[in-house]
């Protein structure tokens, strides 16, 4: 694990990337850290030597988190 990036870009978000290369695929899975709060923003895999149409550095996939503070919990309504 290796700090990718100190100024990643996440769903409009910023924060630092830590990867993991995998070296069988070429490919980095990030995961990227909010720097102020330590909460995740989200996870994306990185392609590593460019292919026809994609160039190396590109993200293949990514998630993104989002978290909030609320008063109570929701309420699950039975499925049917």
């Amino acid at each position: 694990m290796t700090v990718t990036e100190k100024a990643a870009t996440l769903d409009g978000r910023k924060g630092i990337s830590i990867g993991r290369t995998e070296s069988k695929t070429a490919e980095r899975q990030d995961i990227i850290i909010d720097p102020t709060n330590g909460l995740v923003i989200g996870e994306r895999l990185v392609i590593l030597n460019g292919q026809p149409g994609i160039p190396a550095g590109t993200a293949l996939g990514s998630t993104s988190v989002t978290t909030s503070v609320v008063n109570s919990a929701p309420t699950s309504t039975p499925s049917k």
